[in-house]
């Protein structure tokens, strides 16, 4: 079976990009698919707890419980593994998962 009849039938494929740009209209898209009733105010307020700067937060408390100097959330900005990935790491996913990266609107880096 073809992935995007796959994906159509079973799950809704969201990406990260997309949520950066637009969350309030990627979040209604996740709240329709799964057929729920909810507000426009409960997703904008879903959307806000979830923005980068709220998880910088949650990410800071843990800080003093688990003290990993290693951060999660970099800066929160789309397509940040351009630039932070080395190119032996690109040359690793690309080899093996471009025929998604490609429906997903990925393009391989330059060298």
């Amino acid at each position: 079976m073809a992935l995007k009849t796959r994906a159509a039938e079973n799950y809704l494929i969201i990406r990260f990009e997309d949520f950066k740009s637009d969350p309030v209209r990627v979040f209604k898209r996740v709240v329709e698919f799964m057929d729920l009733n909810v507000s426009p105010v409960a997703i904008k307020n879903a959307c806000w707890k979830s923005s980068f700067q709220q998880a910088q937060k949650a990410e800071q408390s843990l800080d003093s419980v688990f003290r990993d100097p290693c951060a999660v959330n970099r800066a929160g900005i789309a397509y940040e593994y351009q630039q932070t990935f080395e190119k032996c790491m690109h040359d690793a996913i690309d080899k093996d998962f471009s025929p998604y990266l490609d429906w997903l609107g990925y393009k391989p880096l330059l060298s």
